[in-house]
């Protein structure tokens, strides 16, 4: 795995992050302004998938006593998934999935249009085999999707908090102490299929029968893909850490100074 690609990709990442997190918070604002939707039912919806992920982090709690590990767990999942098409790839267990070279099916099916579709939406031409299909699938598409949606529930969710907690000010603070380490660390996880997916399609373009498992395997397990999957987890953990211990403490503290700022004189 070469990390100026990683780099490369964790960059168009965060691009992608920044375009549909701007989606969401205007979808979330006119929701808000427009349609008459309550900033709770707003913020209930953007952060749904917390109804799946508290009842387990509730049940970790039980046994781990310090919530900054109990987020990191719940953390961790997500970079798990983010990160784990890359050593699928270069498993054993699913060569044979990713890495069959079986042939496209006729361009006179259903399947046929899809499987063309996708060949040429990836940039390559019908000449390819169906693996390219599954990897673009498993090291590509999915990522930058659960990014986007990420993303998007993201922006929803700061105009819906910016009403329930009187004012943006404390929705940076409850985001920015842990999100300026936590939101660049899922950047780098999720770059990794993409940069592998680089480096496959670079070879099949210059030879159609190249060993594309091979490739994989080299990449999965090279010192560059252990080091920076490494670092992806330690920066999960200090953001888990910061966000149980100071993000809290942040979220007071300017709390504390809105409260007095909108206090007359004579009250304070």
């Amino acid at each position: 795995m070469e990390l100026r690609a990683v780099i490369r990709y964790a960059a168009a990442m965060a691009k992608l992050f920044v375009v549909c997190a701007a989606a969401g918070f205007f979808a979330g604002y006119l929701s808000i302004a427009h349609f008459g939707a309550t900033p709770q039912k707003v913020f209930n919806a953007s952060t749904f998938n917390t109804t799946l992920s508290d009842p387990v982090r509730e049940k970790v709690r039980e046994r781990v006593k310090d919530g900054g590990w109990v987020i990191f767990l719940s953390n961790s999942l997500l970079a798990v998934i983010l990160i784990s098409p890359v050593f699928l790839a270069g498993s054993y267990r699913f060569k044979n999935f990713l890495h069959s070279g079986m042939k496209i099916n006729s361009e006179d099916t259903m399947a046929g249009k899809f499987d063309l579709a996708v060949i040429r939406a990836i940039g390559l031409t019908a000449a390819c085999d169906k693996r390219i299909i599954s990897l673009s699938f498993s090291l590509n598409i999915a990522n930058r999707f659960a990014t986007g949606i990420l993303a998007f529930m993201t922006g929803a969710l700061c105009p819906a908090a910016s009403g329930l907690l009187s004012g943006p000010i404390i929705v940076f603070a409850a985001l920015a102490p842990h999100g300026i380490i936590e939101i660049p660390a899922f950047f780098v996880a999720a770059a990794f299929p993409l940069a592998l997916f680089e480096r496959l399609k670079s070879a099949v373009e210059k030879d159609p029968a190249t060993n594309t498992f091979l490739i994989a395997r080299n990449a999965a397990f090279s010192k560059t893909t252990i080091v920076l999957a490494a670092a992806v987890f330690i920066a999960l953990a200090a953001a888990a850490h910061i966000e149980d211990k100071i993000t809290p403490e942040a979220v007071k503290y300017f709390r504390a100074q809105q409260k007095n700022a909108s206090e007359p004189p004579c009250c304070k």
